[in-house]
């Protein structure tokens, strides 16, 4: 003990000693009839008298040392007013008589000198700022019938050292010991339930806190900047934690959520830059933004079951987090959630979650891949920016469409996988993807935007698909290895240095390009095309017809040409229809697949031509009943090669427009002349469920 601190030990105590030793002899008289300290006269006080009680509502007088009189005319005093003694900043002690039962607003505020109270018995409230900004405080007894503490009660008591709250006590007000910067000790009663909001904001020599089992509530900022806080406990009692309730703690090593806490508010544990050890209770339903945001030390966390949503900001700058687990009732991730997670190497994002925010996982610089599950529809700008170790991405196909950014800069991105429903790259998706080696552009894209491969010098090839109309400015510029692209269709719309030079521009025969102008530095090889096809011949009324050949999206607006067919033309399966209005297909989400046999009735006899990727399925599941097929491949099967995994039953049958044939139990009869054709439906009866191979 250091002789400053040896000198402020003695001197407190000494204060309090003497304190206490009046009190005793004010209320004491000896047997021989002794008196008692000498009360201060009553012309130092205004007062009123109020019935059979009186009011003290100035004092007036000079006296340093007050000893309040019980009695003023007459009456018992009980009633000490606002402001009665507000800054009397010379008066460095006060007796108050045990007949006052009410202390009102801010009635000894400023009154810098004072150094100890003791509250009577009978009084059970203390109103706002009673004892605001009295510097020298640093001895408060309180009485045990107490009910309430009021907002900034003894705020900016900057001497107090401790403070024991009695059992009696309900509330704690906002602001009630907020920059109480010397308090080292707060026993908080067990009946307290609400602890406001900056109750405690400051304190910052306060090193631990228990909340008593009946505390449902902290306030908001309640706890904030409590820098030598080492210890928090809380109890089952507990349901809620204030916007940044605990944020700046930045001594606290661990916290444990009760199961009972349904919220954690904005910022709650932001910067506490020594959290190593969370543990979120399995009733938590609401994480609120920026809730560990800074949480510098923190290397793993487990998120429970019934939070639907990662807000904003909770985890960012978190640098020391390794491990993340999600318990599976996730919706979503908001933006920045793990944005600058420096040391996160791994992330499964489960099935469920819809949507990734805005910079999510941007600055995650030891994210070797991500796998984004099928659930999700939306990917905001910046998502994974700057995961300069990522090497592999995959994308969910119910992703339509991306915000900008999503992997600029990710410098060691190799290999992505984009979702066969996404309609556009936007601007600078792949900026200084300098390791991207190939890329499948999905023929669903119909614009590649701005800057979108900007500067990926590992590109050599690209396949621009039939789809795409728009190349944006700046789209392929300085991908200086990029030596061709090669487009399926007619020229899409280039904008400004869209892509780099000399280039060769490999294209398709009859598809416009004789004549278009290439640039000097631009040479055009064009190629005969061997896109695969199938062409439906229709007859008038109806036909039995399958598919061996679609294009990469499967809707029937991509499938069929429009132009082909009349208002009320009807396209069925065994459970759906779709019925061309004339302007298009409602419904139009109505799907076209490889095996399945569709009944289309049309007007008038047309031909399709349908182009895209030819079937490699060689096998369908049969149901027992009646099935709807077609032959999936583009070969010509007899029904004798058709094999069936629980075998063929007597009575089985194959039918087809014009005739059927049924398996006899050795053989289909009639034998010879059927056969199976690409492009034509069939309607199979098995007696067994099972797979069929062709």
């Amino acid at each position: 003990m250091t002789r400053s601190s040896i000198r402020h030990y003695f001197k407190k105590n000494t204060y309090i000693f003497l304190y206490s030793l009046s009190v005793i002899l004010f209320f004491m008289t000896s047997a021989d009839g002794v008196a008692q300290l000498e009360e201060t006269p009553a012309d130092a006080f205004e007062y009123r008298i109020e019935g059979t009680r009186a009011t003290i509502t100035k004092f007036i007088g000079n006296q340093t040392e007050v000893i309040i009189p019980a009695n003023l005319g007459g009456m018992p005093v009980a009633v000490i007013a606002e402001n009665a003694f507000a800054f009397c900043e010379d008066m460095t002690s006060v007796i108050i008589p045990q007949s006052v039962t009410s202390i009102g607003r801010e009635a000894f505020s400023g009154c810098s000198s004072l150094t100890a109270i003791s509250i009577p018995d009978g009084v059970t409230s203390i109103e706002d700022g009673v004892f605001l900004e009295c510097i020298g405080l640093e001895s408060v007894v309180l009485p045990n019938k107490l009910k309430s503490i009021g907002e900034e009660a003894f705020s900016v008591c900057v001497s107090l050292v401790s403070i024991t709250i009695p059992d009696s006590v309900e509330s704690i007000g906002s602001y009630a010991f907020n920059e109480c910067n010397t308090l080292e000790t707060a026993v908080i009663g067990k009946g307290v339930k609400t602890i406001g909001s900056f109750a405690f904001f400051n304190c910052c020599m306060l090193g631990s806190v228990v909340l008593p089992e009946k505390v449902e509530s902290i306030g908001e900022y309640a706890f904030s900047k409590c820098g030598s806080l080492t210890s928090v406990t809380m109890l089952d009692g507990l349901q809620s934690i204030g916007d940044y309730a605990f944020s700046v703690c930045t001594e606290l090593p661990a916290i444990i959520i009760p199961d009972n806490v349904s919220s954690i508010g904005e910022g709650a544990f932001y910067a506490c830059s020594s959290l190593a050890d969370v543990d979120l209770g399995n009733g938590l339903a609401s994480l609120g933004d920026f809730a560990f945001s800074e949480c510098g030390v923190l290397a793993s966390i487990a998120i429970p079951d019934g939070v639907p949503s990662i807000g904003k900001g909770v985890f960012n700058a978190c640098g020391s987090l390794e491990s993340v687990h999600f318990a599976g009732g996730v919706k979503s991730i908001g933006d920045y959630a793990f944005c600058a997670c420096s040391s996160l190497v791994s992330i499964v994002i489960p099935d469920g979650v819809e949507s990734i925010g805005e910079y999510a996982f941007r600055e995650c610089y030891k994210l070797a891949s991500i796998d984004i599950p099928d659930s999700v529809t939306d990917i905001g700008a910046g998502a994974f920016s700057d995961c300069n170790k990522m090497s592999s991405a995959t994308i969910g196909n119910s992703v339509a469409s991306m915000g900008n950014f999503v992997f600029y800069g990710c410098s060691s991105l190799v290999s992505v996988t984009l979702p066969d429903k996404l309609t556009s790259i936007p601007n600078q998706t792949f900026f200084k993807c300098a390791g991207l080696k190939t890329v499948v552009i999905p023929e669903s894209v119909t614009t590649i935007d701005t800057g979108a491969f900007y500067e990926c010098t590992s590109l050599t090839s690209v396949l621009i698909p039939r789809n795409v109309a728009t190349i944006g400015d700046y789209a392929f510029h300085q991908c200086s290895n990029l030596a061709e692209m090669i487009f399926e269709d007619e020229p899409p719309v280039f904008g400004e240095e869209s892509y780099p030079v000399p280039i060769v521009f490999s294209v398709l025969e009859n598809k416009g390009w004789e004549d278009w102008k290439a640039p000097d530095d631009v040479t055009v090889v064009i190629r005969k095309d061997d896109t695969p096809k199938q062409t439906l011949e229709l007859s008038e009324g109806w036909n039995w017809l399958g598919f061996s050949v679609l294009p990469m999206n499967h809707i029937i607006s991509d499938v069929l040409d429009a132009t082909a067919f009349q208002a009320n033309d009807l396209i069925m399966t065994n459970n759906n229809s779709t019925r061309f209005t004339g302007a298009g297909w409602l419904p139009g989400n109505f799907s076209i697949e490889y095996g399945k046999m569709y009944q289309i009735h049309v007007s008038r006899a047309t031909v399709v031509t349908v182009e895209g990727k030819t079937s490699d399925i060689r096998s369908l599941p049969l149901a027992a009943g009646w099935n709807w097929i077609s032959n999936p491949t583009n070969e010509t099967v007899a029904p004798s090669r058709l094999t069936h995994s629980a075998g063929w039953t007597a009575g089985d049958r194959i039918l087809f427009p014009y005739g059927a044939v049924t398996y006899s139990g050795s053989e289909w009869i009639p034998s010879g002349g059927f056969t199976l054709e690409p492009g034509r439906g069939y309607q199979i009866y098995s007696a067994k469920s099972g797979t069929i191979s062709f």
